[in-house]
């Protein structure tokens, strides 16, 4: 019998060897007790690290949103004040008045940041948006050879979203909380019925569109998506609609002006008439029956603002946190 190795001064057959190899590698790859308790404390760090940031940032969008609510009614009328959250877990009611997360509103073109990886992460998030849109139309279709249901109408898109820009806007000046609640949606709509409550009383307010800037290039669609919500058996919804968002950049002439009833009569205060320029990105979105494929009515749920190498690495972390912890 060969013999090719030795164990304590004695020679062992080469199957004996290969065995008592085979068994020392086995004990050397087995985890170690307490690097598995190691390993299970980091991974319970990281996940409380996530639920924390997960918790500071809710605070500090609740803690803004209550600071927003005393501003005055300047801003109230010249900006729309931006909201970006989701819920795993919402009802219907709660999915059409809040904004997905992962809208890329790309900056124009002389501001676009030379980086390559930002150039990648937009045309990934555009194609991903074609994909989507084209996948609900073939959802819709009843058979292969029969039409589809669903009808995108992206060329009504900019005239709804200036319609109800001008609506909204002239709905905060006139202190109409009751049209509000038409064009917006219904977190937006709360939000600018406490700024109207807060404002002094016998002061109202005038505003007028003057023009629309740069007629030639805005109002454009600047992000468009369809997102096909998951079931959740827990809050009672087992058919949860399809959630259409857009994103509408507009650049126009906004003129501001408040009214004083002095004696029985209304009179311009002196020196608050303003005119100012303002690119707003308005967002919007509507819900659709996943049976009949028809779209509710549109509302603006807030503005957001252009995307940015550093915003979308946040938006890209605070989604994977909510995977990781739904």
């Amino acid at each position: 019998m060969p013999v090719t190795g030795a164990v304590r001064g004695r020679q062992v057959p080469s199957i004996w060897r290969d065995i008592w190899q085979a068994g020392c590698q086995a004990q050397r790859s087995r985890p170690c007790p307490r690097t598995q308790v190691r390993q299970a404390s980091s991974m319970a760090s990281e996940r409380g690290i996530q639920r924390e940031r997960l918790k500071h940032m809710k605070q500090q969008r609740t803690q803004e949103e209550k600071e927003n609510v005393g501003l005055d009614d300047v801003r109230w009328q010249l900006m729309v004040p931006g909201m970006s959250s989701y819920s795993p877990a919402t009802t219907m009611t709660k999915l059409t008045n809040r904004s997905i997360l992962g809208a890329f509103v790309r900056p124009p073109i002389s501001r676009f940041p030379p980086s390559p990886s930002f150039l990648y992460a937009f045309l990934k998030a555009k194609s991903f948006d074609l994909v989507g849109r084209i996948a609900t139309v073939i959802t819709s279709k009843p058979t292969f050879l029969t039409s589809a249901k669903f009808k995108q109408n992206n060329s009504q898109l900019v005239p709804t979203a200036k319609a109800l820009h001008r609506a909204m806007y002239e709905a905060v000046a006139r202190g109409d909380k009751l049209a509000l609640k038409k064009v917006c949606g219904e977190h937006l709509a709360s939000r600018f019925a406490k700024a109207i409550d807060a404002r002094p009383a016998g002061r109202r307010y005038g505003w007028e569109l003057v023009k629309y800037n740069s007629t030639m290039f805005w109002p454009r669609v600047l992000d468009n998506k369809i997102i096909q919500m998951g079931a959740d058996k827990k809050m009672g919804v087992t058919r949860p609609p399809v959630i259409r968002q857009v994103v509408v950049g507009i650049q126009s002439r906004q003129r501001r002006w408040e009214v004083e009833n002095v004696k029985g009569k209304d009179r311009v205060v002196e020196g608050s008439e303003k005119e100012q320029d303002v690119t707003e990105y308005v967002v919007l979105n509507c819900a659709m029956d996943r049976d009949t494929w028809t779209q509710g009515d549109w509302r603006i749920i807030g503005t957001t603002s252009e995307t940015t190498p550093e915003k979308w690495k946040e938006t890209q972390r605070l989604l994977q946190d909510i995977e990781s912890l739904s």
